[in-house]
């Protein structure tokens, strides 16, 4: 066969082509991987996905927020699924923001059973007398974040609640979480499952308040 004849037209295009296809595939592969993907996973263990009603007195303030009566709690793993990394700026629950303004580090606890009984002006203390602990300080997850090519978080978003605020969460049933970031604005679909109130005979909290009036 004529050396020359192997560079015809024709034959130089097929020879183009068959290189351009593994080209096309690598660089489809590479965009695919490169593109942002935020995916997110709810474990779903005991009072991880709970709205609380923490314990005060006349030292202790479970935060900076002591006009809240209430605290949304919602353990998570984030999962960056991009070559590229990206930043969390804030997250978005039913309308509750959370983002680098909001102060958040503090361990919980809700007396949710009280033992003390007031009998003829003496008080009495019973057998029964309960208070659950929520150490998620350490855990909490503060905007902004920045998770690496491929890594994930794992730990808390808490979000402060007025008292009027309460019925906009969906308490045993779906809420919606969007997280906004430097790429885009992800939505998706959480349960709340409890709510941990406690003792209705302890005091209320004299600085709570009920929430802005419109």
């Amino acid at each position: 066969m004529d050396i020359q004849s192997l560079f015809t037209g024709n034959n130089i295009a097929w020879a183009a082509s068959a290189l351009a296809v593994p080209s096309f595939i690598l660089s489809a592969r590479n965009y695919w991987v490169s593109r942002p993907h935020l995916a997110i996973q709810q474990l779903h263990r005991p009072h991880t996905a709970c709205v609380i009603e923490p314990e005060f007195d006349e030292k202790y303030n479970p935060d900076i927020y002591i006009d809240r009566r209430y605290r949304i709690l919602l353990e998570i793993i984030i999962k960056n699924k991009s070559s590229n990394p990206i930043s969390l700026i804030s997250f978005n629950l039913n309308g509750h923001e959370i983002n680098s303004y909001t102060k958040l580090t503090s361990n919980y606890q809700v007396h949710t059973l009280n033992g003390k009984k007031v009998i003829k002006g003496t008080i009495v203390m019973g057998a029964r007398d309960l208070t659950e602990g929520f150490p998620v300080g350490s855990h909490i997850i503060t905007p902004t974040i920045t998770l690496g090519p491929f890594e994930s978080l794992q730990g808390y978003l808490v979000w402060p609640l007025y008292e009027k605020e309460l019925p906009s969460i969906n308490i045993g049933g779906e809420n919606l979480l969007s997280i906004n970031t430097t790429f885009n604005t992800y939505d998706f679909s959480v349960e709340i499952t409890e709510l941990v109130a406690r003792d209705k005979s302890l005091a209320p909290n004299p600085d709570w308040n009920f929430g802005p009036q419109l």
